[in-house]
Formats: structure tokens, sequence, C-alpha cells
């Protein structure tokens, strides 16, 4: 149940992004072409970090810490967007934004193997799935939500950078107090 609540602020986030991304670039003034066209720059990141921070995560097999610095980075990304003035700046940490929210995905499935074999991995993923999957509803809802009662698209998306990513740091320390003395996320248990 913790992994599930752990996954959460994933779907969330990247649901919560990918949702208003054209919204906040059709903000800089850009045509609706042009907008198209500078909402994939943020998914050129996101591949990006999806081809580097799990592959250092595999050789150096250490979890939580890229988990942590790729949410963190997340983080800051969705302030620096909200704060700048500038649409290339905006643009930019967006760009980090999706870098870092991407890049954490693949590593975090890593962590339920490390404790579940047979049948119980299967309907351990299949549960931290379908609890985690629901901030894929929650995610576009808060932050339309928030932009419908305060006119700001901006306060929508502190909230995803502030409550959601600040919640998945919070998981990822008591994940590591909690589940890595009984799982050896040092190594593999299952192999040992």
């Amino acid at each position: 149940m913790l992994l599930a609540l752990y996954f959460r602020p994933y779907p969330l986030a990247i649901y919560g992004l990918s949702m208003w991304l054209p919204t906040i670039i059709k903000g800089f003034g850009m045509s609706n072409l042009t907008t198209g066209f500078l909402s994939a720059i943020p998914y050129v990141f996101a591949v990006a970090g999806l081809l580097t921070v799990p592959r250092h995560s595999d050789k150096t097999d250490e979890r939580l810490v890229h988990i942590a610095c790729s949410v963190l980075l997340s983080a800051a990304g969705l302030f620096v967007s909200t704060a700048a003035q500038l649409p290339v700046v905006q643009l930019g940490a967006l760009c980090f934004t999706a870098f870092g929210l991407y890049a954490a995905q693949p590593i975090f499935w890593t962590l339920p193997c490390r404790f579940l074999a047979g049948p119980a991995a299967a309907a351990g993923i299949t549960l931290i799935n379908s609890i985690g999957n629901l901030g894929g509803y929650i995610g576009p809802f808060a932050v339309g939500a928030i932009k419908q009662h305060t006119g700001n698209l901006a306060d929508g998306l502190y909230l995803l950078a502030s409550g959601v990513f600040v919640l998945a740091v919070l998981l990822t320390i008591v994940v590591k107090v909690m589940i890595e003395p009984r799982s050896g996320l040092g190594g593999n248990p299952l192999t040992e």
C-alpha cells in the first residue's frame, strides 16, 4: 500500500502537466501551430531523462536517491516556470520538469520487484498501478479547479510543484526507512 501511495504523485503530475502544457504555451501568445510544435519540446527532454537517469541508477544500483533528485528537479522546474516572466525561461523550466518527472517513473518500477516475487509481484504491481493511477484523474482536475477558482493557471502548477512533488520526496524518505532494510535495495534479495 505504501508503494501505491508513493506512485500516486507521478501520474498526478504527468497528467496534470500534459493536459495543461498547451494552455501554458498558448499563454506565450503563440499561434496554434507554434503552440503544437513548442509543446513537443519538453517531451524531447523527457526522452533524454528516460534514457540517462535510469541507466545511471542501474549502474550505481541506487534507486531512491535518483528518484528524489529527479522529483526535486521537476519541482524546481515547475516553480521556475510559474515564477518566470520570459516565455523562453518558462519553456526551459518545463523541459527540466519533464526530464525529471519521466526519469523517475522507470526507476520507481524497480522497487516492487525488490521484495515481491511470482504471483505476489503481479498482484502487488497491479494494486500499485490501480491506486496510483487515480492520480491521473486528480491531477488535471485539481489544476483546472484551482485555475477556475483563482483565475490563474500558475496556482495549480504551484500545487503540483509544492504538494505533489514534496509528497513524493517525503515518501522517498519513508520508503527508504521502512522498505530498504527489508528489501536490500542495495542488491536484489531475490538473487542473493
